[in-house]
């Protein structure tokens, strides 16, 4: 019987800590921990491992240094560290490979992602032991042993497969590092996949080709690794030079790919992905058929993707320019029948977007009298806040900011239980199951000043985030997938920095007043604690749910909004003032339900909301965070 494998975890962190032990204790490896590095130096010399675990971040000795001591100890066979680090970057992680570490996790992580990352150094360090054990036997053997050398030869080659598709879960790492680093093309590669997957399916590709695209889509720009940093983030046009070392990144990554024979059509995809259909593309200057099918089904999402994404050196394009230029350079820079398949699919699926959101759940709600705090108010059996929190799901946004106040912990457990671990995330079997995990950050407003005050709290998360942005209320539960994805689509289409949902309500009750100009232009947003007679009279009201361009424009004004109003507070609505008063245009997207724009502010409010769904067929209000983007075929 195999014996368990031994693993130190070492983790400055309680609670992190035991939760690691339990989790590998329960995948079936004999765990042990230490809370610092010389700790774990001591039990090191003490008793043997096969992985060690550790932080990089921890005071004394830090990860770095104890895995150099690690590696200096004379054990063997030597021992496997996996390094663990929230602030990972490309160098750091070439750095740490280099220096002997077999594998490093970013957090936040999934369990299943820890024990996949454990089962495969665990079999990476038995097969660098076991191939060194047999070069050392085959030395011995002679020609009377060839039936016994060509078993070992297949076991060898069994080997260097495991070896391959481990070595191509490390280069998919550093493609994900190497898009985190650029705040500009974060999620650039998962959205081109996505589209080419889309335009697959529309052509009846095979399966094996659906995947070469897959694999081949998040690694299409592997290549950039070997462009310098000075190159790959130029804020300005490349002079000649610089353009003929950024044009060298196909021929790169489809070397980098090149000792793994099983990618054979995705080496050649990565290589032709520039190729156009004049011939006048690089490397190879193919043109018309002679370049390869899956080269120019990605070269169409590639340039679309890059078109409607905001870069260092432009502003993304409006969508229909987007569609102009894919329709102009039509039989010159791409394949026209790919061209028109990629936009049936846009028409059919819509734009993906690279978005962040910030919910605000840290209001007092002193009105509701309640034990718990507002958002975690149940409406038929879930929180305000679940139903929220599902809405965002749907979207894939790349991060979401929850910011808590008052009840901060009862939030966090919330929705650390039903989100992620061992929540409905946990298993539903999608990929992108338990998102709260990797993607939700908890803000602390320490005091509640205003709406406007919780969004400044997140500002230093956002300083190098170009993706979009969304701000959402955690107390307006019944918004639908369809209305936040029209005021997105509505933000992308159009000329504006910022959009905002309203409703005509017969009841506005307590909500800001929509005060329009004689063209229907937004000229303010009037809480009713300021408003007067006339302001009460209006029907259309602020619904709390604001889309945001990526340049993010509109948050340089927060840090002037002072307190202007009765209730002593700084409110994003004297935010869209400032930002009006700077000349800028602000969209509004009336809502075509308006029992979607209920806030719950009173016992009263809670009773409605249940009344509108009693009486409602369920559309987009779904359970879990398990839909990674429901425009998805």
């Amino acid at each position: 019987m195999q014996r368990k494998a031994s693993i130190l975890v070492v983790e400055d962190s309680a609670g992190l800590r035991e939760n690691l032990v339990q989790a590998l204790t329960m995948g079936g490896y004999d765990v042990r921990a230490a809370d610092n590095g010389r700790s774990a130096l001591e039990t090191l010399e003490k008793d043997s491992f096969d992985v060690v675990i550790t932080d990089i971040r921890m005071p004394g000795m830090d990860g770095l240094t104890l895995l150099d001591r690690v590696l200096s100890m004379d054990k063997k066979p030597e021992t496997a560290v996996i390094l663990m680090t929230a602030y990972m970057t490309i160098e750091s992680a070439v750095s740490s490979l280099k220096k002997g570490a077999y594998d490093y996790i970013t957090k936040p992580f999934k369990i299943e992602q820890l024990l996949h990352t454990v089962q495969a150094v665990i079999d990476k360090r038995r097969l660098k032991i076991e191939n060194e054990r047999l070069a050392r036997e085959l030395k011995k053997l002679n020609r009377q042993l060839e039936k016994k050398v060509r078993l070992r030869t297949k076991q060898l080659q069994d080997s260097q497969d495991k070896l391959q598709r481990s070595y191509l879960e490390i280069i998919k790492a550093f493609a994900v590092v190497l898009e985190e680093r650029d705040a500009y093309t974060q999620g650039h590669s998962s959205r081109v996949t996505e589209y080419a997957l889309r335009m697959a399916k529309e052509m009846h590709l095979s399966k094996d080709q659906m995947r070469a695209l897959q694999i081949g889509g998040s690694l299409h720009d592997i290549g950039k690794i070997g462009i310098p940093e000075e190159v790959l983030s130029k804020p300005t046009k490349l002079t000649d030079e610089e353009w003929r070392i950024m044009r060298e990144h196909p021929e790169k990554g489809a070397r980098m790919i090149e000792p793994l024979s099983f990618l054979s059509q995705e080496k050649v995809l990565i290589r032709h992905h520039h190729e156009r259909w004049d011939g006048k593309g690089y490397p190879a200057g193919l043109a018309g058929e002679e370049i390869p099918l899956l080269s120019r089904v990605l070269s169409v999402a590639d340039a679309f993707d890059s078109m409607t994404s905001t870069r260092s050196y432009r502003k993304r394009m409006k969508l229909e320019v987007a569609i102009e230029q894919l329709e102009v350079n039509k039989g010159t820079q791409f394949d026209p029948r790919i061209v028109d398949v990629f936009l049936k699919c846009l028409d059919k699926y819509g734009i993906i977007t690279s978005m962040d959101c910030i919910i605000l759940a840290g209001g007092k709600g002193e009105r509701m009298k309640a034990d718990v705090p507002k958002v975690l108010l149940p409406l038929r059996g879930k929180p305000l806040l679940g139903y929220v929190l599902d809405l965002v799901g749907m979207f894939g946004m790349h991060k979401i900011y929850i910011v808590v106040g008052q009840g901060a912990e009862q939030v966090k457990q919330y929705v650390t239980r039903t989100y992620t671990l061992n929540g409905p995330g946990a298993h539903h079997g999608d990929s992108d199951g338990a998102l709260a995990e990797k993607r939700i950050e908890f803000v602390l407003q320490a005091e509640q000043l205003g709406t406007a005050h919780a969004v400044m709290q997140v500002l230093p998360y956002l300083k190098r985030s170009k993706n979009g942005l969304l701000i959402l209320s955690g107390d307006v539960p019944l918004l639908s997938f369809e209305t936040i994805n029209r005021m997105i689509e509505q933000q992308i289409r159009g000329d504006t920095e910022l959009d905002i949902a309203t409703a005509k309500l017969d009841d506005p009750g307590s909500l800001g007043r929509i005060k329009r100009s004689e063209t229907g232009e937004l000229e303010a947003i009037v809480e009713m604690a300021d408003a007067t007679e006339e302001d009460l009279a209006i029907k259309e009201v602020n619904v709390g749910a604001y889309c945001i361009a990526s340049d993010h424009r509109f948050l340089d004004v927060l840090s002037d909004v002072q307190v202007n109003n009765a209730q002593g507070e700084y409110y994003l609505t004297d935010a869209v003032r400032l930002f009006l008063e700077r000349g800028n245009h602000v969209g509004l997207y009336e809502i075509t339900d308006p029992g979607e724009a209920l806030g719950i502010n009173t016992r009263q409010d809670l009773a409605r909301a249940e009344e509108y769904l009693r009486k409602m067929r369920p559309r987009s209000h779904v359970s879990g965070l398990d839909i990674a983007n429901r425009t998805s075929p």
